[in-house]
């Protein structure tokens, strides 16, 4: 994607649409969100891993930061919508981290990161639909 394939109204409407109240709200965020990168791979060097390594630090962190036990999920469709949730934003982070390079040319990080985010609403909708699924097919 080139920087003039989307004009400034088109960026405006994509930051609307995913919540933002302008595009300016948005490119704040991109550049906290960078910054905040930076600092990580300071204390990290997070920008060093591969995409196998980072998969497994940050669903590992997350699983370590949401730990819930279900005594009374015989179909365990909690802790699969869990797992779902944890992958669906694990992947999400991992694609925000490489959206950071497209960050240097403001309207391609603007789509990189649009495009993520429209994927983690569409994944974690996903796990809710299989865990309604899950417990209206559970016969335990």
């Amino acid at each position: 994607m080139q920087e003039e394939d989307l004009s400034e109204e088109q960026i405006e409407i994509l930051s609307i649409a995913i919540g933002f109240e302008s595009a300016n709200d948005y490119i704040e965020l991109i550049k906290h969100q960078n910054n905040l990168l930076l600092e990580l791979d300071e204390d990290y060097a997070i920008l060093s891993f591969n995409e196998s390594e980072l998969f497994h630090v940050v669903s590992e962190t997350i699983i370590e930061n949401n730990t819930e036990f279900y005594s009374s999920d015989p179909c365990n469709c909690n802790s699969r919508y869990n797992n779902c949730m944890t992958g669906a934003l694990t992947n999400a982070a991992i694609l925000h981290i490489g959206c950071g390079v497209l960050d240097l040319t403001i309207i391609a990080g603007i789509a990189c990161h649009t495009i993520v985010t429209i994927d983690h609403i569409t994944n974690e909708r996903e796990c809710s639909f299989q865990k309604d699924d899950c417990k209206r097919n559970c016969t335990l």
